[in-house]
């Protein structure tokens, strides 16, 4: 074979060579993605086949609302309280796969880490920790006064971290969340609790692990979380159903953050 045959087709294959290896690295590269978002009337334009990015994207959130709301990423657990037409941002990296509900919680009123948050059902995803699958929690109850119960919550393979709150993930540490009749209240930072404010009647409270980057602690699929029910003394009393519209925040779905795996 003529040897300029021979060069040209090693020079056609190096070329081809180069090409797959740009190609290869470009579609493994993480990459910004920032989402304008305008909630309007409660809803997004376009937003109905929900966004979609891929793992270990930086992704930037800048969201405006027409309305006092509180904005919520769940499974990330990020939230924005927003005022009428001011502009608020977060930006996170995308380091879980999965699908995570996007709402907003109208009739919050200002934020602040005690405003209490209608929960979610699979605010949670399975975080890749291998070694930790023996991660338990359990909660112990007793009542304080009128109002109040002190809780203690006993865990294994876990250890609070308050000193590392919104700092990365780090396997078997972070805080829990406590909700009451599947509101939110707060976070805890410490195996003691007092939680006050209670309402007459039965209450159920439940106990959720988190990491420092807020996602659930979940094993097999399920949520690493504990749950019991309280009797707080007195006459339970009947909210009519106009006081409970004006009074507890609504919460409405405008759709899901995709992660894809990479």
């Amino acid at each position: 074979m003529p040897k300029s045959i021979i060069t040209t087709w090693l020079l056609f294959l190096a070329l081809v060579g180069a090409m797959m290896v740009a190609a290869c690295g470009s579609s493994g590269e993480p990459e910004e993605v920032t989402f304008d978002l305008r909630i309007a009337d409660r809803a997004i334009a376009g937003f109905e086949s929900g966004l979609e990015v891929k793992q270990d994207d930086i992704v930037t959130f800048n969201i405006t609302s027409d309305e006092p709301t509180s904005f919520h990423l769940h499974g990330y657990d990020h939230e924005l309280e927003l005022a009428p037409d001011v502009t608020e941002s977060f930006a996170f990296t995308a380091n879980a796969a999965g699908s995570f509900p996007i709402t907003v919680h109208v009739g919050t009123g200002s934020g602040g880490e005690g405003h209490h948050e209608t929960a979610v059902a699979k605010d949670h995803h399975e975080l890749k920790m291998g070694t930790l699958l023996d991660m338990t929690v359990s909660v112990e109850t007793k009542l304080d006064g009128d109002s109040a119960v002190n809780l203690k919550i006993t865990t294994e393979g876990f250890t609070f971290a308050p000193e590392r709150v919104n700092g990365p993930h780090m396997d078997g540490e972070g805080h829990a969340h406590v909700y009451v009749d599947g509101v939110k209240i707060n976070r805890i930072y410490g195996p003691y609790y007092h939680l006050g404010g209670l309402t007459p009647g039965e209450r159920s409270i439940r106990i959720t692990l988190n990491a420092n980057s807020h996602e659930q602690y979940a094993r097999g699929g399920q949520p690493v979380e504990a749950t019991t029910t309280v009797v707080i003394p007195g006459e339970a009393k009947e909210i009519a159903d106009h006081e409970a519209s004006a009074s507890e925040p609504t919460e409405i779905d405008l759709g899901r953050l995709i992660v894809l795996p990479r």
